[in-house]
């Protein structure tokens, strides 16, 4: 939770119940592609090797290919790197008065997002698909009293815990300061 701290302030008295963040089967499905495209290059130059032996010219056709294909390990690597940054920033945190998003877009460019835990109205989970109700992912929703204002979080873990959590700690909050329904 200490890596969170820099990201967020949080008022006197409040303290993070839990965070969350998409499910890292998510994570590694999106992975499956570049695990693909690392492997593309190279079965195409066996493929021209083989078929057109007279087209690869030794040592500086393997030389050429090798530049390229280096280029092309620089490429993944940096969508790797977007794909993880992503994945691990973009996280939700549940303290005992709000709840706090944090969506980065880019390397750069971030949005932070919050409510106080007495706005929630409504929780709806959402798991489509087998995978998802094996693995236990889904889409949390949280309506809030604000004007058609909505917070998702796509993919989460443990979608219906993260519901029962949220709803026990909008509860714990509404018993120890009854006055703050809106």
């Amino acid at each position: 939770m200490n890596e969170i701290r820099p990201l967020v302030r949080l008022n006197p008295g409040e303290e993070i119940l839990f965070m969350i963040r998409r499910h890292l089967f998510v994570f590694y499905a999106r992975l499956i592609s570049l695990v693909v495209l690392f492997f593309i290059p190279l079965f195409f130059a066996v493929l021209l090797i083989r078929f057109f032996e007279n087209v690869y010219d030794g040592l500086s056709g393997g030389l050429l290919f090798g530049f390229f294909y280096m280029l092309w390990l620089i490429v993944l690597w940096f969508i790797f790197f977007l794909r993880w940054t992503d994945y691990y920033l973009d996280v939700w945190i549940v303290t005992n008065m709000r709840v706090i998003d944090i969506e980065h877009k880019g390397i750069f460019n971030s949005e932070v997002s919050t409510f106080r835990l007495e706005e929630v109205r409504d929780v709806t989970v959402e798991m489509k698909g087998v995978v998802a109700a094996f693995l236990k992912f889904g889409t949390v929703t949280i309506h809030t009293a604000g004007e058609g204002v909505d917070f998702i979080i796509k993919d989460a873990a443990h979608p219906l815990e993260l519901k029962e959590s949220l709803l026990r700690a909008q509860g714990a909050l509404l018993e120890k300061h009854p006055s703050s329904t809106v």
